[in-house]
Order: C-alpha cells, then sequence, then structure tokens
C-alpha cells in the first residue's frame, strides 16, 4: 500500500508525491498464518497465566504469613509490656524489702551494741561480785582461822 504525502512550500505550489515503506512485521509472525500465530500467543498466555499464578499463590502465601507473624508479633508486644511492666512492680518491691531489710540490719545493730553494753555491765558486776565474795570468803576464813587460833591457844594455856 502506497500513501501520497503532499508537500507545500510558500514559494512553489508544486505537488510532489512521497511513497511510505510498509511497516515491517516482528520476526515471530514472519511466515505463519493467522491461526498459527493465534495458537502461539494463546500458548504464551497460558505460560504467562500459570506463572502470574504461581507468583500470585506464592505472595498470597508471604501475605499470610506476614499477616500470622503480625499478629504473633502483636501478641509478643503485649506479653513484653506485661513483662515489664511485672518487672518495674518488682523492682519496686524489692526496693521495699532493701529498704526494710536496712532497717532491720539497723534495729539489729542497735540491739547488738545493747546487749553487748548489757553484758560488759553485768560482767563488771559479776566480777565485783565475784571480788567481793572472794574477800568475804578470805576474811570469814580469816575469822575462822583467827578463832581456831585463839582456841587452840585457849586449850594449850588451860
Amino acid at each position: 500500500m502506497a500513501s501520497l504525502f503532499f508537500w507545500c512550500s510558500p514559494t512553489t505550489t508544486a505537488i510532489a508525491p512521497v511513497a511510505s515503506q510498509a511497516p515491517k512485521l516482528p520476526s515471530e509472525i514472519v511466515g505463519k498464518n493467522v491461526e498459527q500465530i493465534i495458537r502461539d500467543w494463546n500458548n504464551e498466555l497460558q505460560d504467562r497465566t500459570a506463572k502470574f499464578r504461581k507468583h500470585a499463590t506464592a505472595i498470597s502465601e508471604w501475605d499470610r504469613r506476614i499477616l500470622q507473624n503480625r499478629n504473633v508479633l502483636i501478641r509478643l508486644e503485649a506479653e513484653v509490656a506485661k513483662v515489664v511492666e511485672t518487672q518495674t512492680s518488682l523492682e519496686r518491691q524489692l526496693e521495699l524489702i532493701e529498704t526494710h531489710q536496712k532497717e532491720v540490719d539497723k534495729a539489729l545493730q542497735s540491739m547488738e551494741e545493747e546487749a553487748e553494753r548489757v553484758f560488759q555491765d553485768e560482767r563488771l558486776l559479776l566480777r565485783e561480785d565475784e571480788a567481793a565474795s572472794a574477800r568475804d570468803t578470805m576474811g570469814r576464813h580469816r575469822r575462822e582461822d583467827s578463832r581456831a587460833a585463839a582456841a587452840a591457844r585457849d586449850e594449850r594455856g588451860t
């Protein structure tokens, strides 16, 4: 098929015919009839459709897994929040216990110091009592010894 192109120039009024070339056919359809071309295109369409479905199925599976994992992550996030809250509460309780323990330790130290002081005071009193008792015993022994010596003298002298 030939087409004519008319070109007009402002200075000339002549019309010149220009022949155009027919469009070049793609190499995959050269030498084939319409039925073969349609069959090839249908085969290619089926192949591409099968690949598309395969990819769509894979993407759908990935999407399902992503949603499952998202739900798992949301549950984990909630559990982590509970754990953090519990940990914070336990830390506060531990601080309270440590404070009580320090107070008990101070009270115990005070009681130990008081017990040690009382023990020292009692030991001094006990030593004083023992010393007084020893003096009394020694004094009694001396008196008894003096009486015995006096009685022995009296017996000798009589």
